[in-house]
């Protein structure tokens, strides 16, 4: 049976008469709030202790606060992750710096300011480069200029010879001393000048050397050479026209004169080890000890002679040293009788590539 709430709650209806329906009021230890009245007329009164409401109230609090403290925390680590990771490029960018810029550099208020006035050092010394490329392209252009020029030259000489040849049959008959000249020459100059390979295999260089020989010996009848090589090494590779400076000098300088003996030029291939040794001996006059010292001292100098003296045999060891080291290169001995030169190369087999 239904109880009259006057009864159970005495009041309670005047402490809500100035309430809106459904506003919370307060009586005694509870909260009640009384609903509009429905289509039969009935109103629903709801009473919740007040100790039930501050339970759920303060739970409801704990689980609010430690929703924002893990929110923190887990805001706390993508920060800390994002910082890392956008920070990480510029901590290698001030490794990077660190180990190419100059000491003057190497104080700075922060990472930006130091950047900024890294990359403004690095612009200058660009701006630097491109000037310095400028110049090179120049230079470039102009050599490019000057092997076109020699190109014409050589194809003007080539020509010229052939023409001379045809004259010299027409003229003395087949097979002449003129026609076996240009023959010669004309293979040099076809192998040596017109190919623009400057390495090549020891077989070219040294068919080269012997058409020069040959070409000499029309000139030089009384001087007899010899060309021996181990089959192993003909492929390795050497400068083009390493040879025939040193067997020029020969014929230029060793038999100026009378010697007294039967003249003989001597060129042998052999292998040391990794070293690819190339010998040129003549039976020549030899060398005075002051003239050598100065010859291998022009050899191991970096600076330009004043005279141009030996420039062909100094000019294939700056080639030689150059590509493969001051360990390589040409040295000179005086011999007893002559001259011997031995051009030093690492053993590198020849590809197209070279």
């Amino acid at each position: 049976m239904g109880q009259n709430i006057h009864e159970l709650y005495p009041g309670i209806l005047s402490t809500l008469s100035g309430n809106e329906d459904g506003q919370l009021a307060e009586y005694g230890n509870y909260y009640c709030i009384l609903s509009d009245v429905d289509r039969y007329g009935f109103r629903v009164l709801s009473l919740i202790p007040r100790q039930q409401y501050a339970y759920q109230y303060n739970e409801l609090l704990l689980q609010s606060l430690l929703f924002a403290i893990a929110f923190l925390l887990i805001t706390l680590c993508i920060s800390v992750f994002m910082i890392n990771k956008f920070y990480s490029p510029i901590k290698n960018v001030i490794l990077l710096l660190n180990t190419y810029i100059p000491d003057d550099l190497q104080e700075y208020q922060n990472e930006i300011v130091y950047i900024r006035n890294s990359i403004t050092k690095y612009m200058s010394k660009e701006q630097e480069d491109i000037s310095s490329l400028q110049q090179t392209l120049a230079q470039l252009h102009s050599a490019q200029s000057a092997v076109l020029q020699h190109q014409i030259n050589n194809h003007f000489l080539f020509n010229t010879l052939e023409n001379i040849k045809a004259i010299s049959v027409t003229e003395l008959g087949k097979g002449n001393e003129v026609e076996d000249s240009i023959i010669l020459l004309n293979t040099i100059i076809r192998e040596g000048i017109l190919q623009k390979t400057s390495i090549v295999p020891l077989s070219q260089e040294l068919h080269l050397a012997d058409s020069y020989l040959e070409l000499m010996r029309l000139r030089f009848p009384d001087v007899e050479s010899s060309l021996t090589a181990d089959p192993a090494l003909t492929e390795c590779s050497v400068f083009k026209f390493s040879l025939q400076p040193i067997l020029e000098n020969c014929f230029s300088h060793a038999f100026k004169g009378d010697t007294g003996r039967r003249k003989t030029i001597l060129v042998s291939v052999r292998r040391e080890d990794n070293l690819l040794l190339i010998s040129v001996r003549d039976n020549g006059f030899g060398m005075e000890e002051k003239a050598l010292e100065e010859l291998n001292h022009l050899l191991q100098s970096d600076s330009e002679p004043d005279e141009p003296h030996h420039v062909g045999i100094r000019n294939v060891h700056k080639r030689i040293t150059n590509v493969y080291g001051d360990k390589y290169g040409i040295t000179v001995e005086s011999t007893s009788p002559g001259t011997t030169v031995t051009i030093c190369y690492p053993i590198t087999v020849y590809s197209l590539l070279g």
